[in-house]
């Protein structure tokens, strides 16, 4: 080879190697967007292809050639106008494919391109930046095909394994786009297609443009719509190119008036004039006999529920209520609940709700906020309160058995001679508030009227299911009571619990139920278990978050044909404003369930950031009109006049800014999308991640916060905590578990439950982007010590290892030990209920109570009784489902199958996953490989009687995995698929010996300890036993000094029986093949420098060529060491995934 070719292959190498850093780097921040014209309210729909063909508008004083500069641009605009984002990637592929130089190297056929819009940018500043851009595309053209294959990082990024991961690309041509037809339907278009559902092809020569798309999912008239909007972009922009690209209109005359005035049609006549307990009033006079509320054996008519209230409500008056006056009302539920809270709107006062409940300091800052005169509680009122609180206030005690106000009359105070009228306030109710202070929302009579107006019109039997702190709880009592409902209250532990809460509604014959969307998701769940009919329940609403119409959904709704699901949209500032009532039958529902259309005399508009409307089936902001919006916040001027402005479009309205993000389906109706600010609604509740900061940053140790709401490993939304420290915080390796069990210890003190965060991660700095704002995808995922977890204990046993199973799968924790607290780790009561239901499935019995007395896993499964169960109850169901035959997963050496746990999760396969039981160990008769399997295969045969068979195995417990095959092919039965995860068999070199793995436990724990005690403990561990090694650890304080010595040296004994079981067995060779996913990483800590064998090129088989024929072995490398490739969550996702792929026969 001569030196010109050898420097010709050199410079290809090189301009491979800078092309692939360019592209891993790029792909590794994979971030999608998320088109507006597809809805998750419509159902799925097979592909049906087509084109549709433009010019470019006349009059552009541009050239034909820059033409299609000009519309990349303009098109990238519009998408981060009508989406919302102004960085995300797209599909890119460019006309240019192939390098120049005859390279065989040639670029993916579709590349990401980064795209970064700035709205306040003028056009031409945001053309230069695109053209930078492909710039860059071109100079990285260069790398392999098979990028993604051999990189294990992208392998990890779940999106890209779809064929086409940009749901929108650009495609350049050189060829024209015109066409004779502008419609072309059922076109494959497979040379220019770059996005799943949408590509924007654009010929470089003359201007012109095509569209291809997914017609099942994108209408044509949306594409019409599209076009029309890019050209009106593009005459802005050469009407005035200075003007913000933010700014340009894009919208026509009459999509304009769609928008703002043929959407809102809503006007209808209601009762304006009247108070919300008029309605009630009008019942009375309709039918005084009538049942208006029951509690438990005790009930009241509507005559005497009013009478009751009004003789308290003349009681109020003479104290001095005075409409719009704030009159707080403390008391748990109860009937004198419902009595106070009609008699305070009877005095003319709006009532200010208190949850017992609640922590004090909560409770004395919204008193100290809101400055009531007037207090009614009971004893659970008073107490939580405290004396201090109360001091300066007139307290009505409703429970008294002698009440002063009974000799008042029963007659309807006169709101005239009060001087009431419908515009003054019904209630106060406060809600988180993003500075830290909760914020008291002002509602007033004639808004809650008309919301009443515009839903429910039956009369029927309803559960008081929210608290009065909980504007539905306002809902809930008047839909009823307008229409001579009942009104059934629920003991406050029958509501927690929803076993109990199912016999309830069965009980009572209860037909209208509201709940929100996490709760009815929870409570069909937990009938999936119980299947009690409910033949009386009618409407069940749901509101607060996001419905999914989620399997459990559809089958509860199945199986009561006579109920109707309906799906409400609203907020404390405007009650309720939209309503959905989904189809009777739930086969046709969609994942994500619209919201509906505005009720009657609601306006809403859908606007930008500059305040103007967004273009039809845009994104964008909710603003709410008309006669539903609340007078604002209490003692708050400034930020009532933020979020509550002058309408622009109908003169005298008030608008209220709700900072949820929507846009319009074809039909008209609405799409609830989410917050386009930092709040976020966690189990119906909405919080403001400012007011948990700002808590937070009161503790000593915390510098700088940040809150998001992620979802769980198990799909719950739950609260993070992201924390910079003082210096005097300690060192940030090893106090993980301390500075969250102490962060949330502070929080919990000053909060409700439900804004407490689950996990707190420490960082050194918060991470920002290239503009300085917080970068949210920069944010880690919380490890196992971002919890507030207890010093790692293994669990012992298996209810201790089932219990563990569960709480990993519901709380998202990687690792649970038998130390660990449920409500400290993010559990609350209606994950109880799930954990309640699960654990029946594996024949635990126990009771929530049980759970609340006793959160500790160790301390709950010392109190649980294990039933008699099939052979096969040790086996832990990791995932149920799946059409292939299952896999199953044998525990480590140390009886351990919490691995299988994470590993199941991320796994994309077809089939359900097994965690298979630890056989027992007898110190008189010790077991053998060959008896073990044995027994495992007994418990194997009642889930999968018959093959074929499929084991995996991590690390020296994969042998008995081996075993178990053993004994399975000589009774003729079938193992196709046998999975080792860094398994050393006997004889190949290794160094995760029980010793080495000791030494690693206690040197884990080493990073808050001084200098000279890890010193020691670094070399003892050497020289020192395992028992006396746990002892030095706890004696230098690595290990707590409550730490069970004693459990660990068990656990060690039980894996060293293990360990001479597995040295006597003679590994036969069998004729299967073996995939031997091993660690990349040798382990260095485990083993000092100069012991290391390293990883050498025969290391990846790790002696399995001892066994089986070299051929039938395949070696896959997985990132991380013996340890980290299952524990750490990047390396873990890419062992899932070649797992997988194993699987399905496809890994090369």
């Amino acid at each position: 080879m001569s030196d010109d070719q050898v420097q010709s292959i050199s410079a290809a190498d090189e301009l491979r190697a800078r092309g692939e850093e360019f592209w891993r780097r790029r792909l590794e921040q994979f971030s999608r967007l998320h088109p507006p014209f597809v809805s998750s309210s419509v159902a799925a729909a097979p592909s049906r292809w087509q084109s549709s063909s433009w010019f470019s508008p006349s009059g552009l004083a541009i050239s034909p050639q820059d033409r299609s500069e000009y519309l990349v641009a303009a098109w990238l605009i519009y998408l981060a106008r009508i989406t919302g984002q102004q960085e995300f990637q797209l599909g890119w592929k460019p006309a240019w494919d192939r390098l120049q130089t005859g390279s065989k190297l040639v670029m993916a056929s579709v590349a990401p391109m980064d795209v970064r819009i700035e709205l306040a940018h003028d056009f031409e500043e945001v053309r230069k930046t695109v053209a930078a851009e492909v710039a860059q595309l071109r100079a990285h053209a260069s790398f392999a095909r098979d990028l993604i294959a051999r990189c294990p990082t992208l392998r990890g990024v779940v999106a890209l394994r779809a064929r086409q991961p940009w749901p929108i690309g650009i495609a350049i041509t050189t060829e024209s786009c015109h066409a004779a037809d502008a419609l072309t339907t059922n076109h494959k278009a497979g040379h220019a297609l770059c996005g799943d559902l949408l590509t924007f092809e654009v010929c470089a020569l003359d201007g012109s443009f095509r569209w291809h798309f997914d017609a099942a999912r994108l209408a044509p008239k949306q594409i019409d719509r599209m076009t029309q909007h890019l050209q009106t972009l593009l005459r802005g922009v050469m009407a005035d190119a200075g003007q913000p690209v933010g700014r340009i209109d894009i919208l026509a005359a009459d999509e304009r008036t769609y928008l703002l005035e043929d959407l809102n049609r809503t006007a209808a006549p209601y009762p304006f004039e009247l108070c919300i307990h008029e309605l009630f009033e009008a019942q009375v006079q309709k039918a005084p006999e009538a049942v208006a509320v029951v509690y438990e054996k005790e009930r009241l008519s509507y005559g005497e529920l009013n009478a009751r209230a009004n003789r308290l409500a003349h009681h109020l008056i003479e104290l001095g209520v005075k409409p719009d006056q704030p009159v707080a009302i403390c008391l748990e539920r109860s009937l004198a609940m419902v009595v106070g809270l009609l008699a305070i709107l009877k005095a003319g006062g709006a009532y200010l709700p208190l949850d017992p409940a609640y922590p004090p300091a909560r409770l004395r800052q919204i008193v100290g906020d809101a400055e009531p005169k007037l207090l009614l509680c009971d004893v659970a009122g008073r107490t939580a309160l405290g004396a201090e609180a109360v001091a300066d206030v007139t307290v009505v005690d409703l429970e008294t058995a002698t009440p002063t106000w009974g000799e008042r009359p029963p007659s309807n105070p006169d709101p005239g001679a009060l001087g009431l009228s419908s515009r003054h306030l019904a209630y106060v109710i406060y809600t988180s508030g993003s500075t830290g202070i909760p914020k008291g929302v002002e509602m007033s009579h004639g808004a809650l009227v008309n919301s009443l107006a515009g839903i429910g019109t039956s009369k029927l039997r309803t559960l008081q299911f929210a608290t009065l702190n909980f504007d539905v709880s306002c809902q809930e009592l008047f839909i009823c009571w307008k229409d001579g409902g009942v009104l059934v209250l629920v003991r406050e532990e029958t509501r927690r619990h929803f076993s109990d809460l199912l016999e309830f509604i069965e009980r009572e014959a209860i037909e209208r139920l509201f709940l929100p969307f996490v709760a009815l998701n929870h409570f069909a769940e937990v009938w999936s278990a119980q299947r009690v009919q409910l033949p009386s329940l009618r409407e069940l609403y749901t509101a607060g978050e996001r419905l999914q119409a989620t399997p459990l959904l559809r089958t509860f709704f199945e199986a009561h044909p006579n109920a109707r699901l309906i799906n409400q949209y609203g907020s404390t500032e405007i009650s309720v404003i939209s309503e959905h009532h989904l189809a009777a039958d739930p086969s046709c529902w969609p994942q994500m369930p619209h919201v509906g259309r505005p009720i009657v005399n609601t306006r809403v508009y859908l606007l930008d950031g500059h305040g103007a409307p967004v273009p039809f089936g845009a994104v964008g902001e909710l603003y709410i009109g008309g006669a539903g919006v609340a007078r604002g916040y209490l003692n708050r001027p400034e930020l009532t006049a933020e979020r509550f402005i002058a309408s622009p479009f109908v003169e005298g309205d008030r608008l209220y800014r709700t900072g949820d993000l929507a846009r319009y389906l074809p039909d008209g109706n609405l799409e609830f999308l989410g917050r386009n600010d930092d709040q976020v609604k966690i189990r119906g509740y909405r919080i403001e991640p400012g007011e948990i900061v700002a808590r937070l940053c009161e503790h000593a140790w915390v510098r700088e916060a940040v809150v998001l709401a992620r979802q769980n490993g198990g799909g719950h939304k739950h609260l993070i905590a992201y924390v910079v420290c003082a210096p005097e915080a300690g060192s940030d390796e090893g106090g993980g578990g301390a500075l969250a069990g102490a962060l949330r210890a502070h929080l919990s003190a000053r909060l409700p439950d439900y804004m407490v965060p689950s996990a707190f991660v420490r960082l050194a700095a918060l991470p920002l982007t290239v503009n300085g704002k917080l970068d949210r995808n920069a944010l880690p995922a919380p490890s196992d010590q971002a919890y507030a977890l207890a010093a790692y204990q293994l669990p012992q046993g298996e209810v201790e290892t089932a219990l563990a199973q569960i709480w990993a799968e519901l709380l998202g924790v990687e690792r649970i030990g038998r130390n660990d607290h449920f409500f400290e780790l993010g559990g609350y009561s209606l994950l109880a209920v799930q954990m309640l239901g699960r654990a029946s499935n594996l024949g635990l019995s126990f009771s929530a109570t049980d759970l609340f007395r006793a959160p500790v896993l160790k301390e709950l499964a010392s109190q649980i009784c294990l039933q008699v169960q099939p052979s096969n109850s040790a086996v832990i169901s990791v995932r149920p489902n799946g059409s292939q035959p299952p896999l199953f997963f044998v525990p480590s050496g140390f009886g351990d199958c919490s691995y299988v746990l994470g590993l199941a999760a991320e796994m994309d396969a077809d089939c359900s996953v097994y965690a298979l039981p630890w056989p027992p160990f007898d110190d008189v008769r010790p077991p053998t490989f060959e008896a073990m399997a044995a027994e495992v295969i007994v418990a194997i045969k009642q889930i999968q009687p018959r093959g074929p068979y499929r084991f995996a195995g991590y690390s020296s417990g994969a042998i008995l995995a081996y075993a178990i095959a053993e004994r399975l092919l000589s009774s003729d039965e079938v193992v196709s698929f046998m999975a080792f995860i860094d398994v050393s068999l006997p004889g190949a070199s290794s160094n995760a010996s029980l010793k080495n793995l000791a030494r690693e436990f206690v040197l884990d724990r080493c990073g808050t300890l001084r200098d000279e005690y890890r010193e020691v403990l670094e070399r003892d561990t050497e020289q020192c036993s395992i028992s006396e090694l746990l002892e030095k650890a706890q004696q230098t304080g690595a290990l707590a000094p409550d730490h069970d010595l004693h459990s660990d040296v068990s656990m060690y004994q039980r894996a060293a029986a293990f360990q001479r079981a597995l040295q006597s067995y003679r590994i036969p060779s069998l004729p299967i093949e073996i995939y031997q996913f091993y660690a990349s990483e040798p382990l260095s800590r485990w083993v000092p420098p100069d012991k290391q064998s390293g990883r050498d090129a025969n290391l990846p088989k790790l002696g399995s060529d001892l066994v089986v024929d070299a051929g039938a072995i395949h070696a896959v490398p997985v990132p991380g060491n013996h340890a980290t490739m299952v524990s750490n969550p990047e390396n873990r996702q890419v062992l899932a995934h070649t797992i997988s792929t194993a699987l399905i026969g496809t890994l090369e």
